[in-house]
């Protein structure tokens, strides 16, 4: 019982009491992964407002709606957050 109890004590002084909370803000090395997904929708946004009739095609409003919001998107429910990014974000110019 005595070794159960020391390899308990152990086990909970090697774990951290408190997380250490995460920087606010932008981390500079994420810099260039935003102006890489900037580009993508900014390349994207045109195809996908004529794709399937004007925002018809579902695989490529989640892929759209994935880039900026990192999940995944179930069919028919991208469309409007596409449309919203990219035509309130401007990149349809």
């Amino acid at each position: 019982m005595k070794d159960l109890a020391i390899a308990l004590l152990a086990l909970v002084a090697s774990c951290p009491a408190h997380a250490v909370p995460p920087e606010f803000g932008i981390s500079p090395k994420s810099i260039p992964d935003m102006e890489a997904r900037q580009q993508a929708l900014k390349l994207l946004c045109p195809i996908a407002r004529k794709a399937g009739g004007g925002w018809g095609d579902d695989n490529l409003n989640r892929g759209i709606a994935s880039i900026e919001w990192g999940e995944e998107w179930p069919p028919h429910r991208a469309q409007s957050s596409t449309y919203k990014l990219c035509n309130h974000r401007g990149y349809l110019n």
